[in-house]
């Protein structure tokens, strides 16, 4: 079963670097808006990540209960440190993006929230869709303890937004090597718990990774077309 799942990560992390966007990105070769689009993707994504969260915790089996509350404590933050979506809120503003603009994506990443809880379930019960969740953001974890680098230093390049800025990217370049380790024994501790057998979780993990979900919530389409021209 780990194998199975790391497969799935290491396949939709792969196919996220090596498409046309995510090498526009690096190289330079889109423009101001398109930069500003990524950074749009990255906000939306990830402003309700600590709902997210909260969700995951609250149907943690007993074995991954402390890790998911010391990951939730670190999305909201305290007194000392910045939340998660607060240091998005920073990279947005240090982006030059406005009040209206700030609160659209806000708005939209609620709106996204909403519609995922409204939309009629694809799978039989709620053991089958906090799997599907976990699956989901702890892909996001594996991902990003890869490439958030990588993406912090294309904006600090290429768009010219400084280095605390970007502390978002930078963070879960350092902190999500260890989260998604502890994700995986979260996973696999989830499907112990709840009695989901490996064909279950590779069906569930089928349907969750249908598509590459990086590309499409941080590219949209995955396509990025003006930056493929200029790239050309």
């Amino acid at each position: 079963m780990r194998d199975l799942i790391t497969w799935h990560y290491a396949a939709q992390t792969e196919e996220l670097a090596a498409s046309v966007a995510f090498a526009a990105l690096e190289r330079g070769a889109g423009d101001h808006g398109f930069y500003d689009d990524f950074i749009a993707g990255v906000c939306r994504t990830h402003l309700q990540s600590p709902q997210i969260v909260a969700f995951l915790y609250s149907i943690a089996p007993p074995a991954a209960v402390v890790a998911l509350r010391d990951n939730l404590l670190e999305e909201l933050g305290s007194e000392c440190e910045p939340g998660h979506p607060e240091l998005l809120r920073r990279l947005a503003t240090a982006a030059g993006f406005g009040r209206s603009r700030l609160a659209g994506l806000e708005r939209a990443a609620q709106e996204d929230l909403r519609r995922a809880i409204s939309t009629p379930m694809r799978l039989p019960s709620l053991r089958e869709l906090g799997l599907s969740v976990m699956l989901e953001v702890i892909a996001f974890e594996w991902m990003l303890a890869q490439l958030a680098g990588r993406m912090g230093n294309a904006l600090l390049r290429h768009r010219g937004i400084d280095r605390e800025a970007l502390a978002w990217f930078f963070h879960h370049a350092e902190v999500d090597v260890g989260h998604a380790t502890e994700g995986v024994e979260a996973l696999l501790a989830y499907a112990g718990w709840y009695g989901l057998t490996e064909a279950d979780v590779a069906r569930i993990a089928g349907l969750t990774f249908r598509e590459n979900a990086f590309l499409q919530r941080y590219f949209g389409d995955g396509n990025a077309p003006a930056a493929q021209e200029q790239a050309a």
